[in-house]
């Protein structure tokens, strides 16, 4: 819960930082719609190679172990702890996204 409530904060920063680059994009005809899939596209693809790089680490830390025979794989909490922090990240993207690239109107005087 923390690690997705950090990837939260970090992901909105990171949007509010750059909503001034947004603005070429819709000029050039990305509805906000566009601009938010590509925000959570991001935040997919830097969140999968995260993991990636978790995983092949682990699985170098352990290597000895395994190929002496002395310890097992538990896949199942493997895949469990990965899909919940995918999950939590695109929840956590979605929310920034959404937040941050919002219509601007003209304000009545």
């Amino acid at each position: 819960m923390l690690g997705t409530a950090g990837v939260a904060a970090v992901q909105l920063q990171g949007v509010f930082e750059r909503l001034g680059t947004f603005s070429p994009l819709r000029a050039i005809g990305f509805t906000l719609g566009r601009v938010r899939l590509v925000l959570v596209l991001e935040t997919l693809l830097m969140v999968l190679l995260g993991l990636a790089a978790g995983v092949a680490a682990a699985l170098l830390a352990v290597a000895p172990a395994l190929a002496s025979g002395q310890a097992r794989l538990p896949l199942a909490w493997i895949a469990a702890a990965g899909g919940l922090a995918l999950t939590g990240a695109l929840a956590a993207a979605t929310v920034a996204a959404t937040r941050a690239v919002n219509p601007t109107r003209p304000q009545a005087e």
